[in-house]
């Protein structure tokens, strides 16, 4: 078995101690370390604890508003200190003391402010609204409220990370499509700016006779060349224009609505945004967030407005009374079998974790989905690439043949 390093905290006191332990992973060896009374802050293989990346407390980062990572990590190493027996107040003190991370240090320290003039650790956060997530306050709420903090924080780190980490794969598989796209973009204005151009003397020895393809490059390259900057500058408008116009409302809403009408990516999208409000509202459920309140902030967790927009109407009619199944199955937004297996949740009184385990199905439907249109999309780039790579090399060879014909 492997030999780790490890650097920890005595629960007792703020004393660290740095050793080393021989067993099968690092989640061994802070187990190891609990039952010894010792509070792990970093294990790695090998070397000093010091100096090298493992399952650590320590973690860099610049300064600004915390972002979705930095919030998981502060949930999840601060759950893992109160799990160990330490106070709210000592807790955060180390945490401080620990972060390299100028986001997390910042934030913690206004939180260890607040809490020093008697707030809880929930209204303490509440006052940072800019720094944590309104789910991640009421998530402590309901820790406080129901003598679970550890547990709760653990579950709102264990639901960022898989949001976050979700959002990732996503968009790692879109980044071969767009590099192929941009390939693709490159290679025709070579073609048309600088290789068709090469061959204008010959083109004019040609005279009439050339091909009508032939003749069409050359205009099309001509165009290039002449209004090329102008052309970029357009796009560069359109992308900017496009920006600004996502900002209003209404424009937001029509694009969301086509996104979740198209072809293909309108499954994907449908499933991802599902996936994320199951679980949203699993979590908050679970953790005895009151049905209501989870209902309104797992809907303001959506990203697509369409699907808000029904949801916030769901909750409406939920208020009113009707069952969460009934109302989607009207909205006609979930999938048939979310709403089947949300209206089993209902009857069997087990809705969060019927709602937990529609977001793992769907999670794994996307991560799915995103491959399949990947590995779709990205042959369809190239077999466009080649035709029209293939389409100016055969104009300009039968260009050629063309024009040797004339000679003789």
């Amino acid at each position: 078995m492997p030999i780790f390093q490890y650097k920890a905290i005595k629960r007792d006191s703020s004393e660290t101690v740095e050793g080393s332990l021989e067993a099968k992973d690092q989640l061994s060896v802070a187990r190891q370390l609990q039952e010894t009374g010792l509070i792990p802050l970093k294990v790695i293989i090998g070397s000093s604890p010091s100096t090298s990346e493992g399952l650590s407390l320590h973690f860099k980062g610049r300064g600004g508003s915390l972002t979705n990572k930095d919030q998981a990590f502060v949930a999840h190493e601060l759950s893992t200190l109160l799990d160990a027996g330490m106070d709210v107040s000592r807790a955060i003190r180390l945490m401080i003391d620990l972060s390299e991370n100028e986001r997390v240090k910042k934030a913690m320290m206004k939180v260890m402010e607040r809490i020093q003039e008697g707030d809880t650790l929930s209204k303490a956060m509440e006052k940072q609204p800019e720094e944590f997530l309104p789910v991640f306050t009421n998530m402590v709420k309901a820790g406080e409220t129901g003598g679970s903090i550890a547990r709760s924080l653990l579950e709102f780190a264990i639901f960022l990370e898989r949001s976050v980490a979700l959002q990732e794969r996503t968009k790692s598989a879109l980044v071969y499509p767009i590099f192929m796209l941009a390939m693709m973009g490159v290679s025709l204005a070579v073609l048309f700016g600088v290789v068709l151009p090469q061959f204008k003397s010959l083109f004019e020895d040609a005279g009439n006779s050339l091909p009508l393809m032939t003749r069409i490059l050359l205009i099309v390259s001509y165009y290039f060349r002449e209004y090329g900057k102008h052309g970029i500058l357009f796009i560069l408008c359109l992308v900017v224009g496009i920006k600004i116009a996502m900002r209003k409302a209404r424009f937001r809403y029509y694009w969301h609505g086509l996104l979740l009408k198209s072809f293909l990516v309108g499954d994907v999208v449908t499933k991802f945004e599902v996936a994320r409000f199951c679980r949203m509202f699993g979590t908050l459920l679970k953790n005895g967030v009151e049905t209501m309140q989870a209902l309104s902030m797992a809907t303001k967790s959506v990203g697509n407005m369409v699907v808000i927009s029904a949801l916030t109407e769901v909750s409406t009619q939920v208020n009113k009374g009707q069952l969460l199944s009934n109302a989607l199955e009207e909205k006609k937004i979930f999938p048939p079998r979310a709403i089947q297996l949300l209206r089993i949740g209902e009857e069997t009184g087990k809705m969060s974790e019927m709602l937990e385990r529609l977001s793992d199905i769907y999670e794994k439907e996307v991560e799915s989905g995103v491959e399949q249109l990947m590995a779709l999309l990205t042959p369809i780039i190239t077999i466009i690439m080649g035709l029209l790579v293939g389409l100016i090399v055969v104009s300009i060879l039968t260009t050629v043949l063309s024009v040797n014909k004339l000679a003789f």
